[in-house]
């Protein structure tokens, strides 16, 4: 329990930096699109960690836990608040939802919204990297020459489209 705690912890940890990161580089002039999703997921990644962390923490204390005389039971208070406070972490999954299927509809890889350094790769490079092993409709649609379905073929199109998994 304790190695599982350290894990999610490190995870959280450099998940902020991360996005604080980012923040620091769009306050000082470099626009990027993806802030409002790494900052949502930060926040919501982050604070479930605590809320997990404090409840497995409590466990370990057993009865301890509860007690007002241990800071376990503060932390476990605060971090209950900081998933209600600045929008709750259900609101912050519908942003982070949100960008996920914006990105999803303008064909864009998931890996080169979320990893940086994949920006780097060139167009040909680029149309061949993968979401979760399955190249995108758009590039698929690209690489073959063809406009993308219209009218009464786009609606049975649509339809017959499995739901991909998105990995993060």
């Amino acid at each position: 329990m304790l190695a599982d705690i350290a894990m999610k912890i490190e995870a959280a940890r450099q998940l902020t930096y991360a996005a604080a990161g980012r923040s620091e580089r769009a306050m000082a002039g470099n626009r990027s699109a993806d802030l409002t999703f790494i900052s949502s997921a930060c926040k919501c990644f982050a604070s479930d960690v605590a809320m997990e962390v404090t409840t497995d923490a409590v466990q370990l204390l057993g009865g301890y836990g509860y007690v007002k005389d241990y800071p376990v039971e503060r932390m476990m208070r605060d971090a209950k608040i900081t998933q209600i406070g600045e929008g709750t972490n259900q609101i912050q999954r519908v942003i982070v939802a949100r960008h996920l299927l914006k990105w999803r509809q303008a064909g864009v890889s998931l890996v080169s919204r979320v990893n940086p350094a994949a920006s780097d790769l060139t167009e040909p490079m680029r149309e061949h990297a993968r979401v979760d092993g399955v190249t995108t409709d758009r590039q698929v649609a690209r690489r073959n020459r063809r406009p993308g379905p219209s009218g009464e073929e786009k609606r049975t199109w649509q339809t017959t489209l499995a739901p991909r998994r998105l990995v993060l």
